[in-house]
């Protein structure tokens, strides 16, 4: 099987070994998949080798549940018909009906609140949607697949979600692994984000070993995504087509060799990155690859307010 069906899931660990095989045995069968990991471990790289290797003939369309708005959501899922609502000025399918004969995957479905929950189960256990202000339901064929943040058999456990609802999703679980935990595969993905970020800016840059050992002593809190970024940045704010870890060092406060500890040292990263993005939690949050209530929640536990770092060193 080639590395172009499995959507740049890079690396040579036994998990990721394991996660291929388990995409290639779930891909052609209808069963559900629940895809679980932490934010930038690459879940929707996974749906997209799903339906890659699926061989079903629609789209494939993805959906954050956490990004749609709490008055629309079920329109933007399910659709609505004209004149249903105050501003329904024509008919939209929603995203059912966009993924007929294809694979829908519904990102953050932690983030789906209960009353949701309960017509999600029905459309996915039957495959009929009803639009909103619509008469009658109507069938489409689609490939279910969810991705998660959180463990979702803890959510069953507190009531934050539905335990039937969940049984339906998990037809097949795939877990994505934090990047600290397959360390190993950080030089491939590195080769791998240098060969494409170089096309791109037109740039070509080598990373020498010392400068690979720092990228690989880093946790990446922000795992595939951050590291990915990192490069990225690497790539346009070079100086040198070879790139040694002093270089790395000078770039990026979490290098150097002589931070005092991992929480000051995350503390100090925190405070650069949101100087450099003028205090935008949004902008700051993507940088790291991770969503904005992850942001907020290591500003609040380092005990850092966006609005009390200083711009007056900046440009």
């Amino acid at each position: 099987m080639t590395q172009t069906a499995f959507h740049s899931l890079i690396g040579e660990s036994f998990v990721m070994q394991r996660v291929r095989e388990q995409i290639c045995k779930a891909a052609s069968s209808q069963i559900p998949v629940l895809i679980q990991g932490p934010t930038g471990s690459g879940k929707e790289l996974v749906a997209q080798s799903l339906h890659e290797l699926s061989g079903r003939r629609g789209r494939y369309v993805a959906v954050n549940i956490a990004a749609l708005g709490d008055g629309t959501a079920e329109s933007q899922l399910f659709g609505h018909v004209r004149g249903a609502f105050t501003g329904a000025y024509q008919n939209v399918p929603g995203v059912f009906a966009e993924a007929d004969q294809g694979t829908l995957l519904l990102d953050e479905i932690n983030s789906c609140p209960l009353h949701l929950q309960a017509k999600l189960l029905r459309v996915i256990e039957r495959g009929e949607v009803r639009s909103v202000g619509g008469r009658g339901e109507r069938r489409y064929d689609f490939r279910t697949v969810t991705a998660s943040n959180m463990d979702l058999l803890r959510l069953v456990d507190t009531g934050q979600f539905r335990h039937d609802l969940f049984s339906r999703l998990n037809g097949v679980m795939i877990c994505m692994p934090a990047l600290a935990e397959r360390s190993e595969d950080i030089p491939f993905l590195i080769q791998h984000f240098v060969h494409f970020a170089g096309q791109r800016e037109k740039r070509s840059v080598q990373l020498q070993s010392d400068a690979i050992a720092v990228l690989m002593n880093y946790n990446w809190p922000g795992n595939v995504r951050e590291l990915k970024y990192c490069i990225e940045s690497i790539i346009v704010c070079a100086d040198s087509p070879i790139i040694r870890a002093a270089d790395i060092n000078v770039m990026f406060e979490w290098a150097k060799p002589d931070r005092p500890n991992a929480t000051q040292s995350e503390r100090i990263q925190l405070m650069t990155l949101l100087k450099k993005h003028r205090r935008k939690v949004n902008d700051a949050a993507a940088a790291l690859g991770i969503d904005r209530s992850t942001l907020y929640r290591r500003l609040r536990r380092m005990g850092i307010r966006s609005s009390s770092i200083m711009l007056d060193d900046l440009p």
